[in-house]
């Protein structure tokens, strides 16, 4: 189904490991820094040098979810944090060339502009090192990390950069008094120092920030992709055991890079992403599609053996440079019970953002160029054996997602992601076109929840019911509000019902009710009945005789079962 679409995405001038991250050599010469209270640093460092430094330093802290820690077989390193840290124009002047260069390596846009912000100095001795980590985004709009390594003698000490499988090794030490060494990598990337061999590897840190002119993505057309998405669309919606329609066809592409809530948007994505997002823009443009931006929560449930069979649970998790070793490890994946895709934090093209749309998606509307075994999980929680059932692993990844559907369908997708936004737009519409208004809900009615009470307050229903003004549309959606909306706060919305649509009518919709109850709260009533009852009986007495008979039927029925 997604063979055509994936193919058409996959091909690119650039492959994805020359995207993630990227390296540049320029000369140091003139270029200077200063560190308090050491004072001028000269090119290439030496021994002296250095051990000067780590005198001033202090070890590396790294941090685990809210946490810092310091664990030196995590971490092993001395710093000098940046308040100490001085730099030269002509420093500063390289530093503003190579992040011209970095912004087209990292396949940024041209209409925007990098900018770097120094975050620390570090020195390596013999021995010292830094596991595999992903860097916390310690501002919001972070896009990726910088090492500047300076010129020293040293062995050992590579940098291994790991971007869900695609995996970099750069080697300093043939290189390290040539010049100053540029290495760029986006913030989602792991990444680990190796332990230094001999000498003293030294290096300024930045946090790297793209500020976007907020021009359109370009489009970049793809005939063969817009036939393959086309095709798609060309199928059946979804249905249901019943034969019923479920909701339009969502096409869901997951991406490659992973993205917090403040590092999501349209004119900051990474690497291939922002090709691939472009290619599927100018379908959407071309096919007549709406398209927004998600947050992508993976979910997987799996059953495994192993060494772990007698042994209650362990958590693991990873983020904000935590690589923490646990005993959940020593167990096998056997078969996956259940796995789930629920998306949120929404972003349309107009840059509208939607937090309250959290929706679960059926996986044959998901595809994506890089599966999510290639990614490593945010979270994992390992349940052993217990007696009952089986050892099981859940498995939680963070990722994102590029989301289309038909214009056509966009007042029903919205009505399923968001109900109460979907009604404010039907009620426009009524109040300006009523004929109008009234199509839109007929959009929406095959979609309407048999309880929406589960998802809206009754009252912003009823209150709709009045707008309709036709009592068969009226009569659709105010059954599925159910038994609990008889209650003292809606009676005005009640009587404005009535006086529009007749006693009779609420009566046979109190029937159906009835007819109908589900544990929403059916004894409620009893609470509310004097008030009820008072309100209804000087102009609606069939409303309040229903009322006490209904009451009265149920409490017979109670005592017979008592």
């Amino acid at each position: 189904m997604f063979e055509a679409i994936i193919s058409q995405l996959k091909k690119s001038e650039k492959s994805n490991s020359e995207v993630f991250c990227t390296q540049l050599s320029l000369p140091f010469e003139e270029a200077s820094i200063s560190v308090d209270p050491v004072g001028p640093i000269e090119f290439p460092v030496t021994s002296k040098m250095a051990k000067s430094l780590i005198v001033e330093a202090e070890l590396a802290r790294y941090g685990v979810r809210d946490q810092t820690l310091l664990d030196r077989k995590i971490r092993d390193t001395w710093e000098i944090p940046k308040t100490r840290i001085h730099t030269n124009k002509k420093w500063d002047n390289r530093l503003i060339e190579a992040l011209r260069k970095i912004q087209v390596n990292l396949n940024l846009p041209e209409d925007g502009f990098l900018t770097a912000d120094l975050h620390n100095l570090l020195i390596y001795m013999p021995g010292q090192f830094f596991k595999s980590h992903q860097d916390s985004e310690k501002a919001d709009g972070m896009i990726a990390t910088l090492v500047i390594l300076l010129p020293s003698e040293f062995t050992g000490g590579e940098l291994v950069i790991d971007q869900h499988g695609d995996r970099r090794i750069f080697d300093f030490s043939s290189a390290a008094t040539k010049g100053l060494v540029f290495t760029a990598f986006y913030s989602d990337c792991y990444h680990e120092v190796k332990e230094v061999k001999s000498g003293y590897r030294i290096a300024l840190t930045y946090n790297l920030f793209f500020k976007s002119n907020l021009r359109p993505i370009v489009l970049k057309r793809n005939s063969e992709l817009e036939m393959a998405v086309q095709n798609y669309f060309s199928k059946p919606l979804e249905k249901n055991q019943h034969h019923e329609v479920v909701r339009p066809q969502w096409l869901v592409y997951l991406l490659d890079h992973e993205y917090t809530r403040n590092s999501l948007d349209w004119h900051n994505l990474r690497g291939l992403d922002r090709d691939r997002v472009s290619e599927l823009l100018a379908c959407a443009d071309q096919l007549g599609l709406t398209a927004h931006l998600t947050l992508a929560d993976v979910h997987e449930t799996w059953s495994t053996e192993g060494d772990n069979d007698w042994g209650g649970r362990d958590r693991r998790r990873w983020r904000d440079d935590d690589d923490e070793e646990s005993s959940s490890d020593n167990y096998q994946l056997t078969e996956l019970i259940q796995d789930e895709i629920m998306l949120r934090h929404w972003i349309s093209r107009s840059d509208r953002k939607f937090a309250d749309w959290d929706k679960y998606v059926p996986h044959e509307m998901v595809c994506w160029t890089k599966a999510v075994d290639q990614f490593r999980p945010f979270k994992s929680d390992y349940e052993g054996y217990m007696g009952n059932y089986g050892n099981t692993l859940d498995r939680w990844y963070h990722r994102a997602a590029i989301v289309l559907w038909k214009s056509e369908t966009d007042l029903i997708n919205i009505f399923i992601c968001d109900k109460s936004e979907a009604l404010r737009f039907i009620s426009e519409d009524l109040k300006k076109n009523l004929p109008q208004g009234r199509e839109a809900l007929r959009q929406v009615l095959p979609y309407w929840p048999k309880q929406i009470y589960r998802f809206l307050d009754p009252v912003i229903v009823l209150n709709f019911a009045s707008l309709v003004q036709d009592i068969e549309l009226a009569s659709e959606i105010v059954k599925t509000v159910g038994m609990g909306t008889l209650k003292a706060k809606n009676l005005s919305s009640l009587v404005r019902l009535i006086e529009l649509y007749g006693e009779d009518w609420l009566i046979l919709i109190l029937n159906y009710w009835r007819e109908n109850r589900e544990n929403d709260d059916r004894d409620s009533i009893l609470n509310e009945l004097p008030t009820l009852v008072d309100s209804f009986t000087d102009k609606y007495k069939k409303v309040s005789h229903w009322l006490l008979q209904d009451q009265l039927s149920l409490l017979v029925y109670k005592d017979s079962i008592d």
